[in-house]
């Protein structure tokens, strides 16, 4: 029997056979908490262009070696259709006049400066700035070398809006990145027809008058701030997401990585707690126009636009500020009843549905013409903000953030700490949308558990519960909120590594099933988001069952 179960553990992916991962920056720390895989950041990708990830690459060339030297499987950071980055970022010239490369690829600009620290910045004739990011990818910019969306290998279709206008350039303006049209055709976009930004601020303080015009300006509550990085949202409604992610993938694969932790793989960026900040871009807005030509039959929807629909409602019928969008009638019980957002919630599911499985094959068709046949995509946001979007056939496995206390998926309550609080429901209805038999748990104690993360007592009896529902705690030392400890990593994957041939093929068994449709939740989904957060009946009739 223990030779049979040896075998089938043996025969199994490496990511689907009691995986143990690390974050952080130290191979050598990785090896002494038994990781199977590490997010080292070798290779990141939150979206800032294929010259972005080579630039990651050489400039940690030797984790990159060490992880490699060590057996250790490199996984990277990636946005499934959350945000899209740039940063802001100096370079030097060279004799030549172009800009000095690593190394070990000239081709590769070399930063010598970069957003997390602009403050340290002085200007000088042979430093110059550039925004990293898609927006230069997909304008083949000059400082960008081959790194760019002409590339024979890792290029892309160009970037268009859904009439087939390219998105070059920018809008009329400044010329900054969060201008770029490739963002106004693209991202998320709130109700009043905005693209949704999320600003890194630069504290003031920081930012000598010198350089405070290189940056992006914004308004606060506090006066203005400036930033040199800034993410926009992206509408998975955009097929071009997917193409990039495609390139991305290849040139991962060809550097050594075997897979990603995809963060966002999910409707949380494009239907959102909030639907009317961020659920309404503009190939969104097309693609409902034929959706209620195609599947509802309708043949008056040429000019229709689900933004001005929804507003002439929020004002004729509710008699609230169509332009306010914190106005709480957004959040009225009326909208669940309201034909055409009830027929644009299932529009959006059906949306998301398609863009990841179109993003789970583009990322393993990418991986494979980079060499890696088994390139495993680690999903996040499951099942907290899903409504059933992702899919058990276009997801390898499930890792996910949490938190015991507040949370989306457990509201205000929270889900409770042991022994009142057990997470098995929730890891259970994890393990549902993937193909995988494990999750990973990025288990967060901060908030109203701050000062516990660092509880060995804590920390080993969450990751036995863990490991007790085939899941497992992510071990990240150096994140102050993460529950556990590096030595109480170091015990129970040292525990879980000497066990693993033994338990091979080992599936948990149940005695009672709970049915639970995470689609169901839409029911509850409002413009202004969840009727009644601290009321999700269908989420807390889950964790109170399974709880039980």
């Amino acid at each position: 029997m223990s030779l049979c179960l040896c075998i089938l553990a043996c025969t199994a992916p490496w990511w689907d056979n009691f995986p143990t991962t690390y974050q952080g920056r130290s191979p050598g720390e990785a090896a002494t908490v038994h990781a199977t895989s590490a997010m080292g950041g070798v290779t990141d990708d939150p979206g800032w262009g294929i010259a972005g990830l080579a630039m990651r690459y050489h400039g940690m060339i030797e984790q990159a070696e060490a992880y490699e030297a060590l057996g250790i499987h490199s996984l990277a950071y990636a946005e499934t259709f959350g945000t899209a980055a740039c940063y802001i970022a100096e370079f030097e010239k060279g004799p030549g006049g172009g800009l000095v490369g690593y190394d070990s690829d000239p081709s590769v600009p070399k930063p010598t400066l970069n957003a997390w620290a602009w403050q340290l910045r002085e200007p000088g004739p042979r430093k110059v700035i550039h925004w990293v990011g898609l927006p230069a990818y997909y304008d083949e910019a000059e400082w960008c070398g081959p790194w760019t969306r002409a590339h024979p290998l890792y290029g892309a279709p160009p970037f268009t809006y859904p009439d087939g206008t390219v998105a070059r350039g920018h809008l009329p303006g400044p010329e900054r990145p969060d201008r770029h049209r490739i963002f106004d055709a693209g991202a998320s976009k709130d109700i009043l027809g905005n693209v949704t930004m999320d600003y890194m601020q630069t504290p003031a303080e920081a930012v000598p008058p010198a350089i405070a015009d290189e940056l992006i300006p914004y308004p606060t509550a506090d006066g203005t701030a400036y930033t040199g990085f800034v993410n926009v949202k992206k509408d998975p409604a955009c097929p071009h997401w997917v193409e990039y992610a495609r390139a991305s993938s290849r040139l991962m694969a060809e550097l050594g990585t075997v897979g990603i932790w995809s963060d966002n793989f999910s409707t949380w960026d494009s239907l959102g707690i909030n639907p009317v900040l961020d659920g309404f871009g503009d190939w969104s807005v097309a693609g409902f126009r034929d959706y209620l030509r195609d599947e509802m039959g309708r043949t008056d929807v040429d000019d229709f636009d689900i933004r001005e629909y929804l507003r002439a409602t929020m004002r004729e019928k509710l008699g609230g500020d169509d332009s306010n969008l914190h106005d709480p009638l957004w959040r009225d019980r009326y909208w669940l009843e309201d034909p055409m957002w009830t027929a644009y919630r299932r529009y959006k599911l059906d949306v998301a549905r398609r863009a990841l499985d179109d993003y789970h094959a583009a990322v393993r068709e990418g991986a494979r013409l980079g060499g890696v046949d088994d390139f495993v995509i680690q999903g996040n946001d499951i099942p907290l903000w899903c409504f059933d979007a992702p899919r058990p056939e276009f997801l390898e496995m499930v890792s996910t953030e949490f938190h015991p206390g507040w949370g989306l998926f457990t509201g205000s309550r929270g889900l409770g700490l042991p022994p009142r609080g057990r997470m098995a429901p929730f890891v259970r209805a994890a393990r549902t949308h993937a193909q995988g038999r494990f999750v990973h748990l990025w288990y967060y104690l901060d908030r109203e558990h701050s000062g516990r993360a660092d509880d060995p007592e804590l920390g080993r009896t969450l990751a036995y519960e863990a490991l007790a529902s085939h899941a497992m705690v992510q071990a990240y030392p150096e994140l102050p909120k993460m529950a556990g400890t590096a030595d109480t990593a170091a015990e129970v994957n040292g525990f879980i590594d000497r066990c693993r041939r033994w338990w091979g093929d080992r599936e948990p068994l149940a005695r009672i099933g709970l049915l639970y449709s995470p689609a169901s939740r839409l029911r509850e989904l409002t413009p202004g988001g969840l009727v009644a957060f601290d009321g999700q009946r269908h989420a807390f009739d889950l964790l109170g069952w399974g709880t039980a």
